[in-house]
């Protein structure tokens, strides 16, 4: 478990509002607490992991072009 603010200050959001939409936006938002203030919610990784994951491959994913047939 990740306090969101912790994810925030890491990763260099401009608020702990945009990094909760970021969450929520690729359907990764699983917090421990969903119905406390952005400051005190904390992030289920575990539950988070594969949403995360398949967001990072979509966007970085390379691919190999061999030329062949």
């Amino acid at each position: 478990m990740i306090p969101l603010s912790f994810i925030h200050n890491v990763l260099a959001f401009d608020s702990l509002d945009a990094t909760r939409v970021f969450l929520v936006d690729h359907s990764a938002a699983f917090f421990t607490n969903a119905h406390e203030p952005d400051a005190k919610k904390v992030l289920e990784c575990k539950s988070a992991s594969p949403q995360l994951s398949q967001a990072f491959e979509e966007k970085y994913r390379k691919v190999l072009i061999k030329g062949a047939i």
